[in-house]
């Protein structure tokens, strides 16, 4: 008989820990992820230091002079001197270099003005036609001067207004400059401010305020006188006052 051989028994492998060597990779994936974002956001904050190290500003008043231009147009609009200076002053001399030279002239002055020149002036520039009407005035013993430019359509596409300057000089000094415009609506259109360019604050303010008050009392006496012309007239050709002849037939009738 043959003797069985006890054979050594052969012990089963351990699995490998695949879940704790999971958990080490996807570790190690986040750290790199972090590191990557932590070493993007100081490359960014490294750019933008070196950005304002080698450039430097050139404008370091920037906004101290935008501030001081938007109360400047505040105070123009707000006191009523871009109404006055910049549409009033305008539809009303923006013609007197050509009318001063008429007979009636006087009569289309519409404020207490005196020593009264004006002229005007045209300029070809490329497809622009500039018209620049200059009148110089005396108002309460002060030596006015204003300049009105009519640059003409514009010439951006799209754009349909008239395009403007108005500059004031009190004595040797110009004391404002606007931009004016008049947008495209018919008949009744008017030339309206649109920006302070210039501005020095002065006693010349206040008459420019009565000036206009003058201009616009005058154009509202104006408008009362020919609405009362034609209520009168009107009025003239009414008799209610029944003659003889009405009044048999309306005795008879009652």
């Amino acid at each position: 008989m043959f003797r069985k051989r006890n054979l050594p028994i052969k012990s089963t492998p351990e699995k490998p820990a695949t879940l704790e060597q999971g958990d080490e990779s996807e570790s190690e994936k986040v750290t790199l992820e972090t590191a990557a974002k932590e070493l993007a956001g100081s490359l960014r904050e490294y750019e933008d230091a070196a950005y304002r190290a080698n450039c430097s500003n050139p404008y370091p008043d920037f906004e101290g002079d935008a501030q001081k231009i938007e109360v400047a147009r505040r105070l123009v609009q707000d006191g009523r001197i871009a109404y006055a200076l910049g549409r009033c002053l305008v539809e009303h001399m923006r013609f007197w270099g050509t009318w001063i030279h008429r007979n009636d002239f006087q009569k289309y002055v519409g404020f207490a003005a005196t020593d009264i020149e004006a002229f005007s002036e045209t300029e070809e520039t490329g497809s622009r036609t500039l018209e620049t009407t200059t009148v110089c005035f005396t108002f309460n013993t002060t030596r006015y001067r204003f300049v009105f430019e009519d640059r003409g359509w514009s010439s951006i596409p799209g754009d349909h207004d008239r395009d403007g300057t108005v500059e004031f000089f009190a004595g040797s000094d110009r004391v404002a400059k606007f931009e004016v415009f008049e947008p495209l609506e018919g008949e009744f259109s008017h030339w309206r401010f649109r920006d302070v360019l210039a501005l020095k604050v002065g006693n010349w303010m206040k008459d420019v305020i009565d000036i206009a008050s003058q201009i616009e009392a005058r154009h509202q006496n104006e408008l009362y006188d020919n609405y009362y012309d034609r209520v009168r007239s009107v009025a003239e050709q009414i008799d209610l006052t029944p003659d003889s002849g009405v009044q048999e037939c309306v005795d008879k009738d009652s």
